[in-house]
């Protein structure tokens, strides 16, 4: 997936597998590319053959400006 952020904010991400945190980390200016936009991939092949619930978080760290924008979601390999 693919994440960004609004003009003068940070958001954090949180991504969890069946409630457990597998990424955290803050979307600002500082850490997207230069076309503002920042791509993830968390691997799920230590899941294969299990059901699991998967939850993406926008969570906010200071209540300012702390939209976030978010493309490219995608799940690929099923079946593999």
């Amino acid at each position: 997936f693919t994440v960004s952020h609004a003009k003068h904010g940070d958001w954090k991400l949180l991504v969890k597998i069946d409630g457990d945190i597998v990424k955290e980390t803050l979307i600002s200016k500082q850490s997207v590319n230069a076309d503002g936009w920042q791509s993830f991939e968390i691997d799920l092949a230590p899941y294969s053959g299990k059901t699991i619930k998967i939850d993406l978080y926008n969570q906010a760290n200071d209540w300012f400006y702390e939209a976030a924008y978010w493309s490219e979601l995608k799940l690929t390999g099923l079946g593999e």
